[in-house]
């Protein structure tokens, strides 16, 4: 589960996929079209401090809920 909190609403996404993929794949899974509300999020992998990570892990979830937030 993702909870992105915006605006003075509260926004639950259930993650479907989690992938690590080299680079230059990245736009297949940003770009993607799909009928449902997504989120995908991106990050480098492994990690590390100096220089460029060789991959990225995506994970990509679908809006499952939205209510106001308290």
């Amino acid at each position: 589960i993702i909870e992105i909190q915006r605006k003075g609403k509260i926004y639950t996404y259930t993650v479907d996929a989690r992938h690590i993929i080299d680079p230059i794949d990245l736009g297949k899974y940003v770009f993607e079209k799909t009928s449902k509300t997504k989120i995908v999020l991106v990050t480098c992998h492994p990690k590390q401090t100096t220089g460029v990570p060789k991959y990225r892990i995506v994970v990509q979830g679908h809006l499952t809920d939205t209510r106001d937030a308290e």
